[in-house]
C-alpha cells in the first residue's frame, strides 16, 4: 500500500511539472500628465518627452502595463489628489503637493534655467547674476518663474527686461536680437530652438542660474503606494545606464 502511494505521487509530481506555468500578472497603472514640451507632451497622438521616455523605461524593466492621459495641469493634478490616476508627473516637490503625492527618492533631471545667448555675440556668464543683470538686457516669458534672487533684481530701477507671452516669441525675439539673453529652462528652450531653426546660433551659458528637481510622483489615494520604492530603486539604476545617457542628451544638445 505504501508502494501504491508514493508511486501516485511520483506520477502527479511528473505530471505538474509538465504543467505550463501561468503568466504573472502585470501590474496596471495609470499615470496622468499635462502637456510640458519637451518633457511630455503629445506627438500624433502617442505619449512622448524627455520625463515620458524616462517613466516608460523604467515602468517596462518592473513589467507594470503603464497607460498615460494626457490634460491641463488642474485637471491633472486634481485627479491624482482624487486617486483616479496612480502616477503623475512631471511635478515639483512643494508641502502642498506632498500632502496627496509620495515622492520617491530618485528625481528625474533637474530643471535647469540657463541664459540663452547668441553665439556671434560671445557673452560670458560667471554666475554673478546681478553683474549679469547690471550689463546685459534681458528676455523672458511672462510670468516666468526663475529664482529667489531674480525676483528681487528683476524688481530694480536698472533692470532691462522683455518679456513676451510664450517660450517661442521669446526665442524668435531673442535670434533677432530684440535682447541680450533669454532666460529659460534648458530643455524647453533647445526645444524651441529646434523648432525654429536656429538651435545653431544660440549656445547655453553656464552655470545655470537655478536649478530645481523634478518628480514622477504617487497618488497617496492610488493603486501605487506600495510600489515607490521599487519604482526609485529601478528609476536609480537606469540612470547609471548609457540609455539614460542617451535620452538626457538627446533633450539637451542644442547642436
Amino acid at each position: 500500500m505504501f508502494r501504491l502511494q508514493q508511486r501516485v505521487c511520483q506520477l502527479l509530481l511528473a505530471t505538474s511539472l509538465l504543467l505550463p506555468v501561468p503568466a504573472k500578472a502585470a501590474i496596471e497603472l495609470l499615470a496622468c500628465s499635462h502637456e510640458l514640451p519637451p518633457h511630455t507632451y503629445l506627438e500624433n497622438g502617442r505619449p512622448s518627452g524627455l520625463a515620458t521616455e524616462i517613466l516608460q523605461e523604467v515602468a517596462r524593466r518592473l513589467q507594470w502595463q503603464l497607460s498615460i492621459r494626457y490634460s491641463n495641469w488642474i485637471r491633472t493634478r486634481a485627479m491624482a489628489e482624487a486617486g483616479q490616476c496612480d502616477l503623475i508627473y512631471t511635478v515639483l516637490k512643494k508641502d502642498e503637493y506632498e500632502k496627496a503625492f509620495l515622492y520617491p527618492q530618485e528625481t528625474l533631471p533637474e530643471r535647469r534655467n540657463v541664459f540663452f545667448v547668441r553665439r556671434d555675440r560671445q557673452l560670458q556668464y560667471g554666475g554673478d547674476l546681478e553683474a549679469f543683470m547690471r550689463q546685459f538686457s534681458i528676455g523672458l516669458y511672462r510670468d516666468k518663474a526663475v529664482s529667489p534672487l531674480f525676483d528681487q533684481l528683476k524688481q530694480t530701477t536698472w533692470a532691462r527686461l522683455n518679456s513676451p507671452s510664450e517660450s517661442e516669441s521669446l526665442m524668435r525675439m531673442l535670434l533677432a536680437g530684440r535682447f541680450d539673453a533669454a532666460i529659460e529652462n534648458e530643455e524647453t528652450g533647445i526645444y524651441e530652438l529646434k523648432k525654429l531653426g536656429g538651435r545653431h546660433l544660440i549656445e547655453v551659458l553656464e552655470p545655470p542660474i537655478y536649478v530645481t528637481p523634478a518628480y514622477i510622483a504617487f497618488s497617496r489615494k492610488g493603486r501605487a503606494t506600495g510600489l515607490v520604492e521599487a519604482f526609485s530603486r529601478e528609476l536609480g539604476h537606469f540612470k547609471h545606464s548609457r540609455q539614460y545617457t542617451e535620452i538626457v542628451e538627446k533633450y539637451r544638445t542644442i547642436r
